[in-house]
Order: structure tokens, then sequence, then C-alpha cells
């Protein structure tokens, strides 16, 4: 198709030839007494007219071609039923008769020529029936025993099943006696006149005579094809002789006579020749003539049809084989009026000539039988391998890819600018086209289809040298032993250049058919003005002048020249004028219809008889002069060979579906003979396998030719209805397009899938990676255009059938979204929350896909399909698969086995588990297409994902955030607020009594004066019975952690989600809530309904708004988040705290199950080095959330205040600010020298145990994630609203 560009400059071309400026005005100057506002309107609506004028094409290309508009002509032909134009007596002296001997010559000749024609339509049906004709013996039971009950039965039914078929091989016979009656006829009606009167064929005849002489060979061709037809004669005749029947002499007779018709090969050379030799040897000088005529055409290209060029390769080599015989005086290389050189230069170039389908004939094969050929120079067994070699170049199509490349894309180009200005013309100007714009139409028309035509013969003929050249089996090649002959034939005799060159071919073929059909009503029209024209032209002036020149000096040819243009031209002729030398206008009138096939055949056969160079006027001499001179024989024989295209332009639809016929690669009766096969497997057939090998290829740019293989479905049915009238061939057909066109979707849909699915995972992508990928997946592939090309057919015509692609691709794209969705969710579901950054990747990515392909075809709300796969819109679930999932890892793994870092704010997998590992499903394998679309990609992707599977942290949070939405994080809260009471109630609670008991009961605050190290062993000797207790660190502390943990997780949640707000309100401030003083847009908006009359309108403007504003208000969970779970666990607290909050005002606690006691007990014991165990301190097995949790019921309970007196980290901390001074802390300066001349250095960091820095770091650590924590919590308690909201989930 035409390309944006070349559309464009059509649409240029169009304007400029109309007289349209640029500007968008017109060239016609406005007078001067209009205003310049009415001049401009004026301007403004013509240019306006002009543009609705033209021709709008839709959208979406065309990938196949068209079916041509009903056009109505006249006769294509009437078979010389008016060859009474040739009865020229009036116009013809009858004094020596030689002109009217030479008028009933033709007119007998016209008369023949009608009678081959009628001969040769019904000997092309024949051969369309042989063609198609399949053997019914093989499908009849046969008769196992001579005493067998149903053997009657059986041989009646044989009988009349069969009789059927042997009825058509017996018209076939009686064809053969029919046409050779009426050849030989034609051939010895005219050898008296050719003998006599010096006389000669004319050209329409001699290409008859090869027409016939090519349908001699084809039938036998067809005819020793088809050994199955003596099978089935054999079981008619057995039949027949063994069922009571009355059986007539005369039909056992004829059935002997087509036995031996049939077992014999070439019966109708064979009776053709023998015909022949009865005759006059001037039919060798017709054979001459038909042989040196069919040279020059394929010399000259002078043919449209690429048939045309195969039937005359077939006569010539049948010719030659007629002519030539065992006798010297037969030899045909001693004939001098043969053009041997060129003959043989010919049969070597062309030696194997497709015939119909796959069958094809060798040449060498046919001319062989001639005796002093055969075996000779023009055999190629005796060629060098270079000759062979070349002979293959010259059938692959790859040799001429390139220039042919370059013709086609100039033609599409000139022809798509041509055709779009004349209809701009033809629509701006009323009326008929101009003569010019006619004729271009016609040359460039006339150009097109000898290109196509060209391509057709290429195409069909490396078709032919393939059938001619298969494959070979073994030799360690990778064909199998198994291979049937078709598959070496076809399915591995086309590698991977042949298939693409051969798509190619097709591509551009069928094109340029669409190209012509689309506008066939411009170019029938154009061609028919202009051959009407032409002919006009030329009869009135040229012919009118040969005429009075002729007069003038008394030759014979003037009354022919006369009578030739009185029968063309249309009115009368001044012809005494023309004899004074006044020059006779040349122009004419204008007709929609061309002239008669019985006029163009009449004024081109006198037109030969007179200038030929055969003719007696113009063999001249010394004395005579020669009837015409070389100028007008220059113009006469011009004029003779444009008209030779003549009649194939008139019938313009039937020439161009006859140039883009390319039925033969489908069609396979030969090798079903040859194999006895019913029929070949799918994989075998050319148009699946050039379709498979497009969807297969690598390159986008081929994806665009997809649609063309199947197309040669379209030829094969039709070629199938029309002319072998098949009714189990074209089911076959049929069958197969529908096998091929479901996996064909199949394929296509999953490559545009993968394509729009690496284009959105590349989206998605970090830019550093990103470029590293670039290599593998150029952008250059991913931005091609090829698809959006598929993806806009929606009108895909297939045999009859009308199919929107884009439909059915858009359903093929919703399965794979929902499979790439819900894969992403087994994915998920089958790890832990780590992998939510991976689901957020593949949802994008997913998401991203789901907008590209919905840019071109009509898909399913993502959102939908992401509620549908996920569960969450089905009754019987009250949360989805991604929340459900989500909950369970956040409360069973994140909260009990990560440790936070307050320093990092992330969360970290703790070196011990203190609970029962979690039993997931291992992730199963997955295509790369569900996931991101190619396995590289996938790779990237997971070295990308493979930072965030270290830790817990804000990408994470992002993407729960993403996922879930707003809305859902509250579940998530109530969910994670319930674990906590579960563990305040089950796990504290029971275990406050074991840490009382295990506690001093009174607790001493050293003196002033005592050393740090000296207090810390005091307090470790104090708690060693609760540091020895077992169910300390997989209990107690784990359940504060778990506590810890809960708080940590839902204050991120929540920060995500006040940002999330933040960032909208800022995009929507202007829109929705602007600064004080201000007016919304939305406020403007509400007043246009009293402005402007909306009343009729579904819904107004001002309830538009108001959607508007509900949707696009910020949510107010983030606040709320905190404060729901702190109001949550300050309700279970106040359930189960009994008296931990009663404190006395002295310096110890008087009830030693106080929560304060109790934590700074508990936050002692975790500062010390011991209980972690090696190297480890406690907050490497815990993390921060211990604090977290302590800071939490210190907050619900109101000792925030007061712990800082009471906790023994704190006075401890302060002894040792107090003693390290300015080395304080000690894990920063341990390893700084004691300043000489101190005395107490022996009291300084250096000095100090490393167990009691170790512990000291711990507790100056969780002392500022005391601060952090016990600030937050401040801060919400001061929040407005203290209420607690209940959440389910």
């Amino acid at each position: 198709m035409a390309s944006p560009s070349i559309a464009a400059a059509a649409a240029a071309a169009a304007f400029a030839a109309a007289g349209v400026v640029p500007g968008g005005g017109s060239a016609v100057q406005t007078p001067a007494k209009k205003t310049a506002g009415a001049v401009a309107a004026e301007t403004a609506t013509d240019a306006l007219s002009r543009l609705a004028s033209l021709a709008t094409p839709r959208t979406a290309p065309q990938a196949w071609a068209s079916y041509p508009p009903v056009t109505v002509g006249d006769l294509a032909t009437v078979n010389f039923a008016d060859s009474s134009y040739f009865d020229i007596d009036q116009y013809v002296e009858a004094k020596s008769g030689e002109k009217a001997a030479a008028c009933k010559y033709f007119f007998k000749e016209a008369t023949q020529i009608a009678k081959l024609q009628e001969v040769l339509n019904e000997g092309r049906q024949l051969v369309y029936t042989l063609y198609s004709f399949r053997s019914c013996g093989r499908a009849i039971p046969q008769v196992q025993a001579h005493n067998q009950d149903n053997k009657e039965y059986l041989y009646r039914r044989t009988y009349e099943v069969l009789r059927p078929e042997i009825g058509r091989m017996i018209q076939l016979m009686s064809f053969r006696d029919k046409l050779v009656l009426v050849f030989t006829d034609a051939i010895a009606s005219i050898i008296p006149d050719i003998r006599e009167r010096d006389l000669f064929p004319s050209e329409p005849y001699l290409l008859m005579v090869a027409h016939v002489l090519d349908l001699c060979l084809s039938l036998d061709t067809m005819k020793n094809m088809k050994g199955s037809m003596n099978n089935d004669l054999s079981m008619y005749k057995r039949a027949l002789t063994n069922f009571p029947k009355d059986q007539a002499e005369s039909e056992l007779g004829l059935l002997q006579k087509l036995a031996f018709f049939l077992a014999q090969p070439d019966q109708f050379a064979l009776d053709i020749k023998k015909a022949l030799a009865t005759m006059s040897n001037t039919y060798e000088d017709i054979l001459h003539d038909m042989i040196n005529l069919c040279v020059d055409a394929i010399e000259t290209n002078h043919y449209l049809i690429p048939t045309a060029k195969h039937v005359y390769l077939r006569a010539m080599a049948f010719a030659v084989a007629l002519l030539d015989g065992e006798s010297d005086e037969r030899d045909i290389t001693k004939r001098k009026k043969l053009k041997l050189d060129k003959l043989g230069k010919i049969f070597k170039a062309m030696p194997f000539v497709p015939l119909f389908g796959d069958i094809v004939v060798s040449l060498p094969s046919v001319f062989a039988k001639a005796p002093h050929i055969g075996g000779g120079k023009w055999d190629l067994g005796t060629a060098d391998d270079a000759v062979k070699a070349n002979l293959q170049r010259a059938f692959k199509l790859s040799s001429y890819i390139q220039s042919n490349r370059i013709e086609y894309r100039e033609y599409i180009a000139r022809a798509t600018m041509l055709f779009a200005a004349t209809k701009a013309r033809k629509t701006l100007h009323a009326g008929p086209m101009s003569a010019d714009d006619c004729k271009t139409i016609y040359e460039t028309a006339l150009t097109g289809l000898r290109l196509m035509s060209d391509f057709t013969a290429k195409v069909i003929e490396q078709a032919a040298y393939k059938f001619t050249n298969p494959a070979v089996a073994g030799g360690g090649s990778s064909i199998p032993d198994t291979a049937t002959s078709y598959e070496l034939a076809v399915r591995y005799n086309y590698d991977s250049e042949d298939k693409r060159v051969l798509v190619e071919y097709i591509a551009m073929i069928k094109n340029l058919a669409a190209l012509f059909e689309q506008n066939i009503v411009l170019l029938q029209s154009a061609v028919d003005r202009t051959i009407y024209r032409d002919c006009q032209v030329f009869m009135r002036g040229n012919i009118t002048e040969y005429f009075a020149s002729a007069t003038k000096k008394k030759k014979p040819a003037a009354p022919l020249l006369k009578y030739v243009r009185d029968v063309v031209v249309d009115g009368t002729v001044d012809d005494d004028a023309a004899q004074k030398g006044a020059q006779s206008p040349a122009e004419t009138g204008s007709r929609a219809n061309p002239i008669s096939i019985s006029q163009l055949h009449f004024a081109r056969t006198m037109m030969d008889f007179m200038f030929n160079e055969k003719s007696k006027g113009m063999k001249g001499g010394l004395i005579k002069e020669k009837a015409f001179k070389d100028a007008q024989v220059a113009e006469l024989q011009r004029f003779f060979d444009e008209s030779f295209f003549y009649p194939s332009m008139m019938r313009l639809a039937e020439t161009i579906r006859e140039c883009s016929d390319l039925s033969n690669l489908w069609f396979k009766e030969f090798y079903l003979e040859l194999s006895k096969q019913v029929q070949f497997p799918i994989s075998t057939s050319l148009p699946w396998i050039l379709t498979e090998f497009i969807l297969d290829s690598q390159s986008a740019d081929t994806i665009q030719y997809a649609f063309y293989p199947l197309d040669l479905y379209n030829d094969s049915g039709a070629k199938t209805l029309y002319d072998l009238k098949s009714r189990v061939i074209f089911d076959e057909i049929e069958a197969e397009v529908n096998l091929c066109f479901d996996q064909f979707m199949f394929k296509l849909g999953q490559r545009i899938f993968v394509h729009y699915k690496k284009q959105a995972s590349l989206l998605s992508l970090p830019s550093d990676i990103k470029n590293e990928l670039d290599v593998i997946h150029s952008q250059d592939s991913l931005n091609s255009t090829s698809y959006e090309f598929i993806l806009k057919q929606k009108d895909l015509k297939l045999l009859g059938r009308s199919i929107d692609v884009g439909k059915i691709l858009s359903q093929i794209f919703n399965q794979y979204l929902r499979r790439s969705i819900d894969v992403a969710l087994v994915r998920f579901e089958s790890s832990d929350l780590l992998n939510i950054v991976e689901l957020d990747s593949l949802l994008e990515s997913a998401r991203l896909t789901r907008e590209l392909l919905a840019a071109h075809v009509q898909l399913e709300d993502y959102d939908q399909m992401v509620s549908e796969c996920d569960d969450s819109l089905s009754l019987g679930a009250s949360n989805g698969r991604i929340l459900s999932h989500t909950i369970h890892e956040i409360v069973n793994d994140i909260i009990p086995n990560f440790c936070f870092n307050s320093t990092t704010q992330r969360f970290v997998r703790s070196p011990v588990f203190y609970t029962e590992p979690i039993q997931r499903p291992h992730i199963p394998k997955t295509r790369p297409m569900y996931l991101y679309g190619a396995k590289s990609l996938s790779v990237a992707y997971a070295a990308h994902h493979g930072i965030f599977k270290d830790f817990f942290g804000e990408r994470h949070f992002h993407a729960i955030l993403r996922i879930l939405g707003p809305s859902s994080l509250s579940v998530v809260v109530a969910e994670i607020s319930r674990h906590v009471s579960m563990i305040i109630q089950h796990t504290l609670n029971p275990f406050m009594d074991a840490v009382r008991d295990l506690s001093p009961k009174q607790i001493y605050y050293p003196q002033a004066d005592t050393d740090v190290s000296a207090a810390y062993d005091f307090y470790a000797s104090s708690y060693k019975p609760l540091l020895q207790h077992g169910d300390l660190k997989g209990e107690i502390l784990q359940a504060f952690r778990e506590t810890g943990n809960s708080a940590v997780v839902v204050k991120c949640l929540s920060d995500h989600q006040a940002v999330a707000n933040s960032l909208a309100k800022v995009s929507l401030q202007e829109f929705v809530s602007p600064e004080p003083g201000q007016k919304a847009y939305l406020d403007f908006i509400h007043e246009f309904d009293a402005k402007l009359p909306f009343g009729d309108y579904a819904m107004s403007v001002s309830g538009w708004a108001e959607r508007v504003t509900g949707v696009s208000r910020p949510t107010h969970y983030a606040g709320q988040l905190m404060q729901v779970f702190v109001g949550n666990v300050s309700q279970t607290l106040k359930n189960v705290s009994g008296e931990w909050s009663d404190m006395t005002a002295g310096g110890m606690i008087s009830n030693s199950r106080s929560f304060l006691r109790i934590w700074s007990s508990l936050l002692f014991v975790a500062c010390v080095p011991s209980l972690a165990g090696g190297d480890r301190v406690i907050r490497e097995l815990f993390g921060d959330g211990l604090v977290w949790s302590g800071c939490l019921f210190l907050h619900f309970l109101g000792h925030d205040a007061m712990f800082s007196g009471a906790s023994i980290n704190a006075h401890l901390l302060s002894m040792a600010r107090a003693e390290l001074g300015a080395q304080w802390p000690p894990s920063a300066h341990h390893q700084s020298p004691v300043p000489s001349g101190k005395a107490a250095a022996d009291h300084g960091a250096q000095a100090m145990r490393p167990d009691v820095k170790r512990f000291l770091t711990t507790a100056h650590v969780f002392e500022g994630v005391h601060e952090t924590a016990m600030a937050l919590l401040k801060s919400i308690r001061h929040t407005p609203t203290q209420k607690t909201a209940s959440y389910h989930a």
C-alpha cells in the first residue's frame, strides 16, 4: 500500500492540478469590489468544498487483492460471428480477382479461427477435468471370493459409481478425434491459398495454432499422468462382465478402444502428426511462421498474460517435434526459415515450463522426440555444472528481487499519485477525463500489468523448477528418509531466503492487483476512451493520409485502406480534401466504449496483409515501388504492436485476475496421484509454509506480509470453482483454510502480544539496564509499524468470508493479558512479600501492554481483568488473592522474622528464627511471554529485583500502596491490630508473671561513685535468673519484636499514604481547591448549567463536576491508619493490664507487675551481650522493634514520662556519660589514645571491658529509637479524633 508520504504527495499533486493554491485558496483572482471578509469566507468555503470532494480512502491498509466492483462492458468476443467484414467485393476491382481472393481467404481464416476457438474452449475444460480427476476404484470395496453373498450387489454398485467416470474418459477420446479433424481442416483449408496465391496466415491465426498445439501437449501430459484411469476402467469392465445385464457389442468395442487409448501415451500428438503427414508440405511453412512469431514474442516480451509465455514455449517445442522427421529432407536443422539459434537459446534458458498446478512440462523431453534435435546441443543432460548453476540462478527469485523491488516501489508511488490526482481533477471539474489523462492512465495501467505479469511468471517458473529439481533426502542432510516426494519438492526445497523473497513477490503482486481493482472504474473508463480515440485518430489521420497517397499513385492498396478506415471510423471523412493535400483533423470525439473485437481483428489483419514483408506490395524491386514507405511502415507497425494489447485491456478486470493468479502454488494433484494418497498434511502446503515462516521470522518488518500467503487460498478456490469445477478440491481447500486460519490467528496473536509485551517491559526498565538491552532488542524493531498494519485489518477476505482480524486478535489479547496477570499472582503467592516488587513490575508490564494494544484494538478494562484474576469480585471471597497473601506474609513472616533498622528504615531477615517456617508452593515454570516478553528481559528484571530481595523497605511499601490501593490498607491495619491483640492476650500477659518472678523483688540503684562496670555487673548478677530463662528469647522478646514490628509496618504504610495524598493535592490544587480567595476551575464549571442549555443531556455539567470532585478528592486514610492501630491496641491493653499501671512516689516501684518495672528489666537484659550468644547483640536478632513495642505500651499506660527515671539502662548510660566525658559514646572512640598525664586513664573507654562497651553501645542505640518512637506516639495521641475505628476484612 502507499505510504502516508506518497498519499500526501498525491493530494498535493491533485490540488496543484486543480489549480488550488497551497495556502488553501484558489489561483483565481477575486474581484476588487468584494470585501476582505467576504473574500476570506469564500476562499475558506471553496477550500473546504475541494477537501470534501477528495476521495478519502480507508485508514486501514489492505493486505489482499480486493474484489473488483461490477462493471458494464461489451462482449469480450463474438467468436467472429460478424466476419462478413472481410467481404469487400465492392471496394476491389474484379479484373484479376486477387484482392477479392485475398479477402475471401481472410474470411475463411476468420471462420477457421472461430472453429478452433470453440475446440480450444472445450479442450481446456477437459484439461481441467483431467487434472481434477481422482480414482474412485481405491474407495470401492472389492469382491473377495467367488461365492461371496453380496458379489452381485458390489458389482452393480461398482458399475453405477464408475459409469460417469468412464463417460468422461470416452468424452476425452471422442474429443481427440474432433480436435484432429478440426485442426487438420483449419490447416488444409488455407494451404491452397498460401501455395498458389502467395498469401500468408495472419498473426491471430498463428497464435490460435500455437494454442491448439499447446492444448494437444497439455492433454497428452494430463492423460499420461493419470494412470489411475486405467485402474478404474479395468474395475468397470470387471463389474460389467460379472452381473446380469444386456451388453451391446458396440459398448464392449468402445471399451476396448478406450483401453487402447488410455494405455498408449501421447495419443493426441501421434494422431496430429499422422494427419499432418498426409497433407502438403505447405503446413510446415505455417508451423515455421508460428514458431518464429512465438520466438519474437518471447524475445520482446510481446504478451500480457503470464500463461501466454508458457503457451508459446510449449507450442514451439511441440511444433519442433512435429516438423522434424527421420529423413534428411525433414531435417529441421537444415531449414533456413526457422530461427534455430534463437530457439535454442530460449529452450536452454527455459527448459522447464509450468503447465497447470504442480504439473511441469520438460521441454527437452518434448523436442527430444525430434530425431535431429533429441540428445543434441539443446539437451541439458550434457551441460556442465556451471551451466546448471546459471540455470538455477535464472529460476531463483532472489536473483531479481533487488531490481524488481525498485521497479515496484517506483511504479506504486507514480501510479498512486496519478490515480489520486486524476480523481481529484475529475471531481473538481465535472465531465469526462481529458484525452491526455486517459492516455497517461492507459499507459500506466499497461506498464503495471506487464510488471505484475512478469512477477507472476517468475513466481510460477521458480515453483516449476522446484518441482522438477526436488531436494535429496538422506546423505547427511536434515531431510528425513521418510519424506514424501511432495515434501522433497516443496517443504524441504525452499530455504529461508527462498521463502522470504517469495513472500515479498506475492505481496508485490497482490498489492498491484489491489491498486488496480480499487481503481477499476477509473482505469476501465480511461482504457476504453484511449483505445477508441487512438483508433479513431490513427484511422482518420494516418490511414487517410496513406489512402490519399496510394490513390494519387494508383496503388492497389488504396481501396483496402479506405475500407479498413471506413469500418473502424465513426462518422465520415472528407477524402477529397485529403487528396488535395489538406491535413485531416486528427482530433475526434470521446466515447465511453471502445471498438469491437471483430473491428479490431479486421483492421489488424488487413493492415498486416498490406505492410507485412511477405506481402506482394512490399516486395518492391528496381522499378517497382513498395506500397508503403519505410516511415509509413514504422507507423503501421507501431499501431499494430500497440493494438495487440487492446483485447486484454478491454477486459481489464479479467486481465488483472489472470496476471495475479498464483493458484499453482497450492495445487498438488499430480503428487497425490504419484504417491497414491488422499491428501497431504497441512505442514506440506506451500501457503501455510510461507505463513508459518513469516510468523516464526525474527524480523519485525516481515510480519506485515502475514496475510498475503493466505490470498493463495483465494486464488486456488476461485480456480477450483470456475475452472476445475470440482467440489471435492474446493472442500479440501476450505478445510485446510479452517485449520490453518485457527493456527494462524493463534500464532499471529502470540507474536503481536510478545512484541508489545517486550515494548512495555522495556519502557518500565531503568535506563542503565535498558541501554544494555538495546543490542538485543533494538528500538527499530520494537517501534515497527508493521504490527499496526496487521491490527488495522477489519475486513479480510478469505474464500468469500469477511473476517474482522482486529476483533479476533482482541479476544486473543484478552486471554493473554488474563494469563499474564494470573501468572504474576501465582508467582506472588508462591513467594514471600519481598517479591511484591516483582508483582508490581509484572502488573505494570501487563498494564502498559494493554495500553499499547488498546490504541489499535478494543480490549477489556484492565482493572476489571485484574479484579477477576484476583478473585476480588467473587461473592464467596471477602478479600482478593493479593490482599490475602499480603496480610498473610506481613503477619506470619515480616512481623515475626524480620528485624527493623531505624537508621536505614528497612526490615532485614533475622539470622535466627523463633517461629515455624512457612510452607510455600514452588514457583511454577512460566513461558517468557507471560512475564516480560523475552527471556533476556526476564533476566534483566530478575537482576533488577535482586537488590530488593535482601530487605523489606520503602520500595516494597510503595508497591503495596500501588497494588492494593488506599482502601485496602485499612484491612491490612485491622489484621495487624488483631494479630497484636492476640500476642498481648495469649503471649505477653501470661509471661508477665514469669518475668516478675525471675526479676529481683526490689531494685537498688548504686551509689554515685560506683564504677559503670561494677554497676553493670551488679545488675547482671541480679537479673541472671531472667537471663537464663529458656523462653526469654523465643517467647517473650519474640512477642515484643512482633508487636514493635507491627507498629513500624503500620507507620510505614501511613507515611507512604501521606506522601501520595500530598502529591494528589498538589496536582489538583488549582483545579479543585485553590488558594484562599481564588476560584477553582470546577466552580466555574458549576455555573455552566445556568448559562448554557445543557438541560437535554443525560447528565448536567454540574453533576459531572461533583463526581470529578469526589473522585479527585485526596484520601484521608493516612492520618487514621496509625490512629486506628493505636486505638485497637490500647483497647486490648485496657482489658489485660490489671495492676500494671500502679506506682508509688518513692524511688522504688511497689507493684512488681507494673509494666514500667517489667520493661526496664527486659530492656536491660536485651542489651546484655551474652544473651544473643557469640559476637552478636540482641539487636541483630530482634531489631529495633523491641523498643517500639515497649514505647507503645508505655504510651498506652501513660508511663512514658516516668520511664527515664525508672530505666536501668538510662541510669547506666548517665553514669557512662559522666565517666567517659568526651569519649562518649564508646563505640565511636574506643580506638582513640588516652590523653597523657591523666591519672584516670584506667577508667577511660580503652580500659572498659568489651562486654560493658557492647552493652552501652546497644543501650545508646535503643535510647535513640525510644526517643523517636515516643515523639511519634505523642503526636498521634494529640490527634483531635480519638475514636477507635473498626475494620473487618
